[in-house]
């Protein structure tokens, strides 16, 4: 019993690690200069390249505001894991154009 229980929330850790986390998507926001933008923060999972977190960041903030962005802030740190999975922990924010 103690056993099927450890294995289970071995499991659900397992799987909850890999999720995205609720602020990994894009939210609209207001530039310091009044304009159309999006935040977001969150992690890139499995890279510790801060060239391939940046081109996914972008990626995603392009196709929020459908069309070219100016990045506005990129701050990324490497998170990681205990594991040595690694993750890139980023706060980004995009000026739409």
């Amino acid at each position: 019993m103690v056993r099927t229980a450890v294995v289970l929330v071995g499991g659900v850790v397992f799987v909850s690690a890999c999720t995205r986390s609720p602020y990994d998507f894009p939210q609209p926001t207001l530039t310091p200069d009044g304009g159309r933008g999006y935040s977001m923060t969150g992690w890139v999972q499995f890279t510790r390249s801060e060239d391939a977190a940046e081109q996914e960041i972008r990626g995603r903030m392009i196709e929020a505001c459908g069309g070219p962005i100016e990045m506005v802030v990129l701050d990324m740190e490497r998170t990681d894991s205990f594991a040595g999975v690694p993750h890139m922990r980023y706060d980004a924010i995009a000026a739409c154009k």
